[in-house]
């Protein structure tokens, strides 16, 4: 496991993120990400404390394309965001 915590140049905390093994995914999330993104692969997953709140992340690509999916704590789904790729890393 894996921790990085962001903070302004200010002082200001921004958010905490850990990398986690998919293996310690709640089943359920696993389970919705298995049924609801059908044929995408899990590259990713990490747990954040935020200043909105804490979740855990799953990144998933299908083709070229990553999504981030977004679930509370409480293992429910709430938001798929596409994740930003960096062109210059080629990623």
């Amino acid at each position: 496991m894996k921790a990085e915590i962001q903070i302004k140049e200010n002082g200001e905390w921004i958010k905490s993120i850990w990398t986690l093994p998919y293996t310690y995914v709640p089943q359920k999330i696993k389970d919705t990400v298995l049924t609801s993104f059908p044929g995408s692969k899990v590259i990713g997953a990490s747990f954040q404390n935020r200043t909105d709140g804490d979740y855990y992340f799953i990144e998933a690509k299908k083709k070229k394309d990553i999504q981030l999916l977004y679930y509370s704590l409480k293992s429910e789904y709430i938001k798929t965001e596409p994740k930003e790729v960096n062109r210059e890393e080629g990623k």
